[in-house]
């Protein structure tokens, strides 16, 4: 059979949550939060991978496992353990459609990140901060939090194939939407985010071998995800000169010097 595929090709709903899924009831308290915010079953749709008796997807297979069964315009990847506490679907619609007409070439969305010139922003509540907003949003990044992300599907991002991994999806696919020319925002869509940054071992094993990858790619630059931030380069040893604590926090003090925080 041969079928036209247009522009207009419908999709079944407005938004798909998609979930890594340990806890089912902590992941039914999002479900029911999120419901009771106006996402409801006729506009969105909710599916999970279970990890629950093992951890059968990470972050970067998981997210491109849900990207490719969503049946919606926008996949919403999030954490189990966050709360629609404030802001409901209509805020983040409202949101969309004034990033659309500020860049209509925007890939993600989420609520803490880094931009290009070393600055947080950040609109979140958790257990660190209550009720949190820092920056002029909305705000142009190169990094997102994973604890909630808005994907643009007709951007087609997805996660690096290479990588495995709890930690650093979030700034491997806003790379990987910037190499595509998409964008990433922080936009101010405040909830609630129940969980803590992990700086365990095996985010820093997942950090390496970010790294590693990286320096294949031939280009020197620093990263900014929201735990850490580090250089890369294509040398082992341009790298690890790079990464002493005092340069990354110096360059990161020039940066925001060089160009103050804006909003857009």
């Amino acid at each position: 059979m041969i079928r036209e595929v247009s522009e207009n090709t419908k999709v079944e709903k407005v938004f798909s949550f998609g979930s890594l899924v340990t806890n089912l009831e902590e992941y039914q308290g999002m479900v029911d939060s999120a419901k009771a915010a106006g996402f409801s079953d006729d506009c969105c749709e909710y599916l999970y991978l279970d990890n629950t008796s093992e951890n059968r997807f990470d972050g970067f297979s998981g997210f491109n496992h849900l990207l490719k069964q969503a049946n919606a315009k926008y996949l919403i990847f999030c954490h189990q353990d966050i709360l629609f506490t404030d802001s409901d679907k209509n805020d983040l619609l409202n949101k969309i459609k004034e990033i659309e007409r500020l860049d209509p070439h925007w890939g993600l969305l989420g609520n803490a990140g880094y931009t290009e010139f070393c600055h947080k922003a950040i609109r979140i509540t958790d257990k660190n901060f209550d009720n949190i907003n820092l920056g002029k949003l909305p705000q142009k990044v190169v990094s997102l939090d994973e604890n909630f992300i808005v994907l643009n599907r007709s951007a087609n991002i997805v996660a690096s194939a290479n990588m495995e991994g709890f930690h650093l999806y979030g700034i491997d696919i806003c790379l990987n939407a910037k190499n595509f020319g998409y964008a990433s925002y922080v936009i101010d869509f405040h909830l609630t985010h129940n969980g803590v940054g992990n700086m365990s071992k095996s985010y820093s094993d997942t950090q390496d071998k970010f790294i590693r990858i990286l320096q294949e790619r031939k280009k020197t630059q620093l990263l900014l995800p929201l735990c850490s931030q580090f250089f890369v380069s294509s040398s082992k040893v341009t790298t690890s000169m790079l990464n002493q604590k005092w340069l990354v926090n110096l360059y990161k003090s020039i940066a925001k010097k060089v160009k103050p925080l804006e909003s857009l």
